[in-house]
């Protein structure tokens, strides 16, 4: 990234994240996964860098929400080690690192890498299955067969087999012609919620917030969110191999971020599914970097 303009009373949103791995003070945890373990081949390796690169572009303060994310104390870990691990493996290491902090009620932020991370992500933070409600983001079901073994196409589908049960799951986003008739049957069957993607464009947009305020009831405990970057139509999101039309725009994905963030139920949010090889002018990476600052913002609302 070129040189930018230094203003002091411009801040830049990239330095929230600070790196002092001694300080257990905290609000919000960061740390990069970069994962790879894609059916599309790519590069979401590089997503974690990307959009610590693309905060620079971005100031610290939600105006919408008269929040200053620099009140907000944010530790950046830096990425896990992952590179020739399997899944499994990453599991073991996330758990370990969960395990070392400090602060278990800190918000937590996992970079991809792509959606390969969520089934480790949901088991890291340790807890019964049956008291976590998973909320993802996404075009797809990810209910993939595993008869391949773990991948970024079935997370879902793995978890389920892991013993979440399906009604603790609500799916937002979700596409026509992204999906099969045989994995829609499968969602159904394991009593799974969707809102697809034409109704939230369809209907006023306060009540989908609604509807997943609702979903959640008081056994669940905890709430992961999976926010797979290709939710995003085509258009928005060139950097996602699996966007397509349709999908939800950038500031619908802004809004939900910050109401996950203020909700202090979710401890975990992952964002996935970013290839900064396949961007174009940066759209994909500024648009995973202000849904970050969106769920900050949310976080500090807490």
């Amino acid at each position: 990234m070129a040189k930018l303009f230094d203003d002091p009373h411009w801040p830049r949103a990239s330095t929230l994240l600070r790196s002092d791995k001694d300080s257990n003070e905290f609000d919000v945890g960061v740390v990069g996964i970069p994962c790879n373990a894609s059916i599309t081949p790519g590069n979401c390796h590089l997503s974690p860098a990307a959009i610590r690169e693309s905060l620079a572009l971005f100031s610290p303060y939600d105006l919408a929400h008269e929040q200053d994310l620099s009140e907000l104390s944010i530790q950046d870990f830096g990425d896990l080690e992952v590179k020739d691990r399997t899944l499994d493996e990453v599991r073991e290491e996330l758990t370990k690192w969960l395990n070392s902090l400090a602060k278990p009620n800190a918000a937590l932020v996992l970079l991809g890498g792509d959606n390969s991370i969520t089934r480790p992500g949901v088991h890291a933070l340790g807890e019964p299955l049956e008291g976590i409600g998973l909320l993802t983001f996404d075009a797809h079901f990810d209910l993939r067969d595993l008869g391949h073994g773990y991948h970024n196409g079935n997370p879902v589908r793995a978890l389920l087999e892991d013993g979440l049960p399906g009604q603790n799951i609500l799916q937002v986003g979700i596409q026509s012609f992204a999906n099969s008739k045989d994995y829609a049957k499968i969602a159904r069957q394991e009593g799974m919620k969707m809102i697809l993607a034409d109704q939230i464009h369809e209907q006023p947009f306060a009540q989908t917030i609604d509807e997943i305020d609702r979903f959640f009831g008081p056994d669940i405990h905890t709430i992961y969110v999976d926010f797979d970057i290709d939710v995003l139509d085509r258009g928005w999101c060139p950097g996602a191999p699996g966007a397509r039309p349709g999908g939800i725009l950038p500031w619908q994905a802004k809004k939900f971020a910050f109401e996950v963030g203020r909700n202090p139920r979710v401890r975990a949010l992952d964002l996935v599914e970013l290839d900064p090889s396949l961007d174009q002018n940066r759209v994909t990476q500024l648009a995973a970097a202000s849904i970050l600052l969106s769920f900050l913002s949310g976080v500090s609302c807490r």
